[in-house]
């Protein structure tokens, strides 16, 4: 059960508000944060299906005999497959420790953040906030997580393509491996 937005507001701001603009900037909030959820959840659906796809590449490197074309399939599937999984690790992992600049959209530091942003205590600011502090601070989140999104969405396409390629290859490695084998059997 949801609580009332209106006695909510109400209470935070002490006055009436206009609730259609704030529903309006909660809900893009809301929107922006499910696309980082969903970017996450692809990159995770593209690290498991590398780790199927390399599984698949060692157990044909294992029972195959290797020639020198596939050979070569079989390194550059892997090298694309990890390059797809160095991509996704990016996209679900934040960058954790900054490189000069602790204003970086990607940067986590909770307490670092509040304080620049909020230089009392953050109770403090929504206790005293008025509909337009509040407005900018949701119109701010919302412009933040886009850019964390739309950075999340770049990898996840860099990590599709070498995902795409990594598989090719790998189907190419397997079906040359599979024609040598049986070929193997009726030479001398």
């Amino acid at each position: 059960m949801r609580l009332s937005y209106k006695k909510f507001y109400n209470n935070l701001l002490g006055k009436e508000v206009n609730l259609l603009d704030i529903n309006h900037y909660e809900s893009c909030l809301s929107r922006t944060l499910d696309f980082i959820q969903n970017a996450d959840s692809k990159a995770n659906i593209q690290l498991t299906t590398n780790g199927i796809l390399l599984a698949a590449l060692s157990f044909s490197l294992l029972m195959a005999d290797i020639g020198n074309v596939s050979l070569g399939l079989a390194i550059l599937g892997a090298l694309l497959s990890i390059l797809s999984i160095s991509f996704s690790i990016n996209c679900v992992y934040p960058r954790l420790v900054p490189k000069k600049d602790a204003t970086s959209k990607i940067y986590f530091d909770t307490a670092a953040t509040l304080e620049q942003f909020y230089p009392g205590s953050l109770k403090d600011f929504f206790e005293n906030c008025d509909e337009v502090q509040y407005r900018d601070e949701l119109i701010g989140q919302i412009i933040v997580n886009a850019s964390v999104a739309k950075k999340k969405y770049r990898l996840l396409q860099k990590s599709s393509w070498f995902l795409v390629l990594a598989a090719i290859t790998t189907g190419l490695f397997i079906s040359i491996g599979t024609v040598e084998l049986h070929l193997g059997a009726f030479l001398p």
